[in-house]
């Protein structure tokens, strides 16, 4: 009995571990897809435009 107290610890640490890993990998393929599609807006010239819009002239801007 107490001599199988290891063994359960490590069974219960393998089992969180696996039920651990699924999330992480979801939450990987999620912030993969996010990143792809910011990427394909940034190259789109639809964002081009938006900034050139929300942007100040030149002459609005510091110099140092």
């Amino acid at each position: 009995m107490i001599n199988d107290i290891p063994q359960k610890i490590s069974q219960v640490g393998e089992n969180l571990s696996a039920r651990i890993q699924e999330p992480l990998k979801s939450a990987a393929a999620m912030r993969e897809t996010i990143r792809q599609k910011v990427l394909e807006a940034a190259k789109s010239s639809q964002l081009d435009r938006f900034v050139d819009y929300i942007s100040p002239p030149p002459q609005m801007l510091k110099s140092n």
